[in-house]
């Protein structure tokens, strides 16, 4: 039986007698001497194997040894040799003169060397467990399971109780599709996995209990490198609280993250007052926050103005290159197309990619890519200036007058060298226009090598609009729809000021870098407010009654004012340890197809099992 890891065995042992299990990492004949490097969870230890030491059948066991057998063996610490030692292992003073192995398990020839980054990543994850072998993947989990140890230990010391949600729950309104369940204790019927456990999380505040939890949740959505249908998130619900006090918790949360994963605090940056100037005006952050008990000092910014200035509600402030308000640019020109537009309450972004225009930076053919780009997200077409030594020069010039074209050299402080951009929209499709040049501004920001990932800008966004609408000219909640509108915005709307598609609420995401980390709110806790934000929502009474009756009457009993959050946590360790996706930070993902490669799943079941289950399959 094991009495060390690989990596306890130091020049404190030597003379003991030890035994070390694991996998063989690699196997060298130097002239009948075997040396042999055991691998554990710990890290390598090397054995030697001497036929002068050993007899016969000691040897040949030795001898029969293959990459990847899991063994245990006896023997004795020593020093290596002068010049001998090994600079780049823990144990590489020491190594074990083995006296004698047990091979506990063998093992065929491995389709692919753990850790090989050429082969194919469906390959990887049909074998993860083979995967798992890597030193890559080894640390990672190591490190995930640090990480949700700090946070614990953040949110114990905070006096939250963690307590599980429920996995099988009901079908509710959500962001996403949802997942479903079946049973045969109930055939034909379906149980919801929960897209975020949000009803328990509330109704927890309903009985007097601030808690937390690791939650498993799941969305039948395209697989992208920062979602999975299946994930983990951190759940945070408090009651009697505010914004403050959440934002103040979770940024303790991100301390802990950053303290245990090691990112040096140096590369926390909140000088970003220069990257959201633009023309005419400051960008109205919000950097007075210090009051807060934390060591960080996130900054914030409201949803509208973030996505005025940056055309995303999780802009990346990594790089410079702010959407500009470019109306008063146009609205007394001769150029009708966009003076009209304006008149009519339209809007027009300009963004300048300083020194951009070079044929090794953006080239007309990538200006041209660039506008079949923004063309996918519903751009009509792309104009564009380029500053040249004689002025300005392209597609636009031939509408303006000098007078004009020097307003927008003058006003958008170009020098010989810049390009900028325009998008331009009409009133209803403004919201369009700013993701298109969002999209243009990140884009052009990685062609142009912009991004300095050395440094690590985390951001609030709050203030979000309670709906939108959906793809088929309905609405919907944004965030969920027992999100609460600020007191405002909701006096506002029911004085007929404004229309429910203007409703804030008062709400916050936590950005890092561009990567929407998590997000919460404060909570409807009135019975009343709730029902009629279903009603806003077209929801019928039978709809609200079977959905969510029974949350509206738990709210009905006597429910503090409550406030939360959910952080997610694959997110969060894949952007610490700077990993392209979150499958890599998961010990057993599914595909990017949301596919399970290694159990080929999911599968139909046969058809005794359909039949119990109330089900059929069409064809």
């Amino acid at each position: 039986m094991r009495t060390l890891y690989c990596t306890d065995v130091q020049t404190s042992t030597v003379k003991q007698k030890v035994t070390v299990s694991g996998w063989i990492n690699s196997i060298r004949d130097h002239g009948g001497v075997y040396f042999i490097d055991l691998r554990d969870s710990s890290g390598i230890v090397q054995l030697v194997a001497n036929p002068t030491t050993l007899s016969t059948d000691e040897y040949n066991r030795f001898h029969a040894l293959r990459d990847e057998f899991v063994i245990e063996v006896q023997g004795e610490v020593r020093l290596r040799g002068e010049g001998l030692e090994n600079p780049n292992l823990i144990t590489g003073k020491i190594e074990i003169v083995a006296e004698d192995v047990k091979v506990l398990s063998k093992a065929k020839t491995l389709p692919f060397q753990p850790g090989d980054k050429s082969v194919n990543p469906d390959i990887k994850l049909k074998y993860r467990y083979l995967e798992m072998r890597s030193n890559d993947m080894q640390e990672t989990m190591k490190k995930r399971s640090d990480l949700s140890f700090a946070i614990r230990k953040v949110f114990n010391d905070l006096d939250y109780s963690e307590i599980e949600t429920p996995i099988l729950i009901k079908s509710s309104e959500g962001g996403a599709e949802e997942v479903y369940a079946t049973s045969k204790l109930f055939p034909g019927e379906f149980y919801s996995l929960p897209q975020s456990p949000q009803m328990y999380k509330q109704m927890l505040m309903v009985g007097g209990v601030e808690k937390f939890s690791f939650a498993k949740c799941f969305r039948a959505e395209a697989s992208r490198s920062d979602r999975a249908i299946e994930f983990t998130q951190i759940d945070i619900e408090q009651s009697f609280g505010d914004r403050n006090s959440i934002m103040e918790d979770t940024t303790k949360i991100l301390e802990a993250s950053f303290i245990t994963i090691g990112t040096p605090m140096e590369k926390i940056n909140y000088d970003i007052g220069q990257t959201v100037r633009w023309v005419g005006t400051e960008c109205n952050v919000d950097m007075n926050v210090s009051t807060r008990n934390t060591l960080l000092n996130i900054p914030e910014i409201t949803y509208q103005d973030t996505m005025e200035y940056f055309g995303s509600d999780k802009p990346n402030l990594q790089f410079k290159m702010p959407l500009i308000d470019a109306n008063n640019l146009f609205e007394k020109t001769e150029f009708t197309v966009f003076a009209d537009m304006v008149k009519n309450g339209g809007s027009i972004k300009a963004m300048v990619a300083k020194n951009a225009d070079d044929p090794t930076k953006l080239s007309k053919r990538k200006i041209k890519d660039l506008e079949k780009y923004v063309s996918t997200y519903g751009a009509k077409g792309l104009a564009y200036f380029q500053m040249k030594e004689d002025g300005l020069k392209g597609p636009l010039t031939k509408f303006l007058t000098s007078d004009d074209l020097e307003t927008i050299v003058e006003k958008c402080e170009l020098i010989i060298g810049d390009i900028i951009f325009f998008g331009a929209a009409s009133k209803n499709d403004k919201d369009m226009m700013l993701n298109y040049m969002g999209e243009l501004r990140l884009e052009v920001a990685r062609q142009l090598d912009l991004i300095n990932k050395d440094m690590m800008i985390p951001l609030w966004v709050t203030n979000f609009p309670m709906f939108e609408r959906t793809s088929d000219d309905g609405i919907k909640a944004m965030h969920h729809p027992f999100t609460s509108p600020l007191e405002d915005s909701w006096d506002e709307f029911k004085n007929g000021n404004i229309d429910k598609l203007d409703i804030l609420t008062d709400s916050y995401d936590i950005v890092l870098n561009g990567v929407e980390l998590g997000g919460g709110s404060i909570r409807i806790h009135n019975q009343d407010m709730q029902h009629e934000i279903f009603e806003l929502m077209e929801l019928s009474k039978d709809d609200i009654d079977s959905k969510f009756g029974f949350f509206i009457e738990a709210l009905s009993y006597g429910t503090p004012p409550h406030l939360g959050l959910a952080i997610g946590l694959d997110r969060l360790v894949a952007m610490l340890l700077d990993k392209d996706s979150i499958r890599d930070v998961i010990a057993f993902p599914k595909a990017q197809s949301s596919v399970c490669p290694m159990t080929d799943s999911p599968n139909i079941p046969n058809n005794e099992e359909m039949k119990n289950l109330g089900l059929r399959v069409r064809n």
